[in-house]
C-alpha cells in the first residue's frame, strides 16, 4: 500500500469494466431468436401431408379395388395384380412393426425436448444465483466504499477535523505573536516569564497538531486503499458478471437453435404420420377386398394386420408430434423469457456500474482537496520543529548558563526544557531578549 497521498480517480477503474456490460448486451437479440423460431413452428404447423404420388396411388387403388367389386373374374384377377404392382414400394415394408418403433421415436424426440427444456432452464438458474451472487459483493464493496466517505467526510468540510487542526495552528499562533511582543516591551521579568513560558507551551501545541494530522493522513491513506481494492472488486465483478451472461447468453442460444431442430423433427414425425396412416389405410383395404377371395385371402390377413399397425403407428405419430410440437413452442417462449432476463441482468449490473462511478466519484471529491490540504502541513511540520529549535534555545539563553546547568545545557543528549521549567526558575536572574521567530510560515504553509 502507498504511504504517499496523491488526487485519486478511482472511478476510472468501474468506467471502463461498465463499458464490458454495453458490449455484452449487443449480443442479445431474444426478439429474432424466437421469431425465427416461432416462423419454424408456424412453418411446421402449415406444413400437411398431402403428397400427389401418394394421393394419386390410394387414388389409383380406389378404382382398381371398385374393379374387384364390380367386374368379371378375369377383371377382378387383372385388378388385383395391378394393385399388388402399384403398392409394391408402398406395401415393401408389410409387417406388424411400425406402431412399436413409432412408441420409440416419439419417445426418443420427448427425451431430447425434455434435455433441452432443462438444459435451459439450470442454465437459467446457473446464471442467476452466479449474477445475484455478484450483484451481492458489489453490494458489500459499495457499502465499504460508502463507509470510506462517511470516514473521510469526519475529517474534512468546514467542520470537520482537518479545519479544527487548522482553527488551532492559527490559535496557538497569534498566542506566540502575542508573546512576542511582551518579550520585547518594558514588561517585568515575571511578565516576561510567563509570555515564555506561553510561547514554550504554543510550541508543544503546534508540535501535537503536526502530530494529530500525521494520523489524519494515515487514515486519507487506509481509506484510499479501501476504495481503490473496492473499486477493482467492483469492476472484476462487473466484467465477471459480463462473462457469465455472455456465457448464458450463448448457452440459451444454443438450445433455441436445437428447439428449431426439433420442431424440424417433429415435422418429420408428422410427415411419418401420414404415410403410415395412408399405407396402413391401402393395406388394410387392399387386404380386405383380397379376403373376399380364397386365393389371396390369407396374404389379405397380413395387409389388414400391416395395415392397423401402420394406422397405429401413424396415431401415435400424430399425437407425438403434436404434443411434442406443443412443448417446443412452451420452451421456446421460455428461453425467450430466460434471455430477457439476461438482458435485465445485463441492465442492473451497467446501472450499478454506473452507480457505483458517481459513488467512487463521490469520494474522489470528498478527499483531493483534503489530500491537498494535509500536503500543505508537511510545511508546517518542518516550521514546527523550526520552532522548536528556536525557543529550546531562547530558553536555554534565558536561564543562563549556571541555571542552565541544572537542566542541562544544549546538546546531542540534552534534556528538552518545558514551561515548568521555566515557571521554577528565579526571573531575576532570567535574561531576556528579542524573540525573531516569523511565524508567519504557519499562515502561508496552510493555506
Amino acid at each position: 500500500m502507498s504511504t504517499t497521498l496523491g488526487p485519486t480517480n478511482y472511478s476510472q477503474i468501474v468506467t471502463e469494466a461498465k463499458s464490458k456490460v454495453k458490449e455484452l448486451l449487443g449480443l442479445i437479440d431474444v426478439d429474432g431468436i424466437v421469431e425465427v423460431s416461432t416462423e419454424a413452428t408456424k412453418g411446421t404447423e402449415k406444413k400437411g401431408y398431402t403428397g400427389p404420388n401418394i394421393g394419386n396411388l390410394l387414388n389409383g387403388t380406389a378404382n382398381n379395388i371398385a374393379n374387384i367389386a364390380q367386374g368379371n373374374d378375369q377383371q377382378k384377377a387383372a385388378a388385383i395384380q395391378d394393385i399388388m404392382s402399384d403398392l409394391m414400394d408402398l406395401f415393401s415394408s408389410l409387417g406388424t412393426g411400425a406402431s412399436s418403433k413409432a412408441r420409440k421415436e416419439v419417445k426418443s424426440n420427448d427425451k431430447k425436448i425434455e434435455q433441452n427444456e432443462k438444459n435451459a432452464e439450470e442454465t437459467s438458474r446457473q446464471v442467476s444465483e452466479k449474477v445475484q451472487e455478484i450483484l451481492g459483493n458489489c453490494e458489500a464493496n459499495a457499502t465499504n466504499i460508502a463507509e470510506a466517505i462517511a470516514s473521510i467526510e469526519k475529517l474534512g468540510g468546514d467542520k470537520g477535523e482537518i479545519a479544527k487542526v487548522q482553527q488551532q495552528l492559527e490559535e496557538q499562533r497569534k498566542i506566540i505573536e502575542d508573546n512576542k511582543e511582551i518579550l520585547i516591551s518594558d514588561a517585568d521579568s515575571k511578565e516576561k516569564k510567563s509570555a515564555l513560558v506561553n510561547i514554550l507551551n504554543a510550541s508543544s501545541a503546534i508540535a501535537g497538531l503536526v502530530e494529530q494530522v500525521a494520523g489524519y493522513k494515515e487514515q486519507i491513506i487506509a481509506q484510499n486503499a479501501v476504495v481503490e481494492e473496492n473499486s477493482n472488486q467492483i469492476a472484476e465483478s462487473t466484467t465477471s458478471s459480463a462473462e457469465v451472461i455472455s456465457e448464458g447468453v450463448n448457452k440459451m442460444q444454443e438450445y433455441l437453435v436445437n428447439a428449431g431442430v426439433l420442431t424440424k423433427d417433429q415435422a418429420t414425425l408428422s410427415i411419418k404420420s401420414a404415410k403410415n396412416t395412408a399405407t396402413g389405410t391401402a393395406q388394410e383395404a387392399t387386404g380386405q377386398a383380397m379376403t373376399n377371395f380364397w386365393a389371396t385371402a390369407a396374404e389379405g390377413a397380413k395387409y389388414i394386420l400391416s395395415g392397423n399397425d401402420k394406422l397405429n403407428a401413424g396415431a401415435t405419430l400424430m399425437q407425438g408430434a403434436t404434443q411434442g410440437l406443443s412443448k417446443l413452442t412452451g420452451s421456446i417462449g421460455e428461453m425467450g423469457q430466460y434471455l430477457t432476463l439476461f438482458t435485465e441482468f445485463g441492465n442492473g449490473i451497467g446501472s450499478f456500474a454506473e452507480g457505483a462511478v458517481q459513488l467512487i466519484g463521490q469520494y474522489d471529491a470528498t478527499v483531493n482537496p483534503m489530500i491537498e490540504s494535509i500536503g500543505s502541513w508537511d510545511d508546517i511540520a518542518k516550521a514546527s520543529e523550526e520552532l522548536e529549535t528556536y525557543t529550546q534555545g531562547y530558553a536555554q539563553e534565558a536561564l543562563g548558563e549556571t541555571q542552565g546547568s541544572t537542566s542541562q545545557t544544549q546538546g546531542q543528549n540534552a534534556q528538552k526544557i518545558e514551561a515548568k521549567d521555566i515557571e521554577n526558575a528565579d526571573e531575576e536572574n532570567m535574561k531576556f531578549k528579542k524573540f525573531e521567530f516569523d511565524t508567519s510560515v504557519f499562515t502561508t504553509s496552510a493555506k
